[in-house]
């Protein structure tokens, strides 16, 4: 399907029944981006669940000329309402399909900004090397 314009949406989810699977990234590892392999070892995986606020981007295509803001297409991080918890992280899948609740809010983006580029800093601390 070819479509003329570019969509980004925007998602406020919250997980009121069942758990989702999440992974979590090690503190400051230093690895290859392209090994997906390396960085796939180097997560954690749990389920957290119920009560997550989940904050989700979804890009139909990267708005810029030759993809050079760098942009996933699809993020979705969640945390958790009880202030007693650390649950959190970047969402996988839903942990149950029976048993999961999902309460969702979904918005079009007029404007898409990259805040900070982590793969042109990479590059510039390759090349200070």
């Amino acid at each position: 399907m070819h479509c003329d314009y570019d969509y980004d949406y925007d998602d406020d989810d919250q997980v009121t029944k069942g758990k989702v699977k999440v992974h979590i990234a090690p503190e400051f590892v230093e690895l290859d981006v392209d090994d997906l392999e390396a960085i796939a070892a180097s997560r954690e995986y749990f389920e957290f669940g119920p009560d997550l606020i989940m904050l989700t981007t979804f890009l139909t295509d990267d708005p810029s000329e030759n993809g050079r803001l760098h942009l996933r297409l699809v993020a979705t991080n969640c945390y958790s309402l009880n202030k007693h918890s650390n649950e959190g992280g970047c969402f996988i899948e839903s942990a149950s399909d029976d048993d999961i609740e999902y309460e969702g809010y979904f918005s079009l983006a007029k404007y898409v900004y990259r805040v900070e580029d982590a793969f042109y800093n990479m590059q510039q601390d390759s090349n200070l090397k």
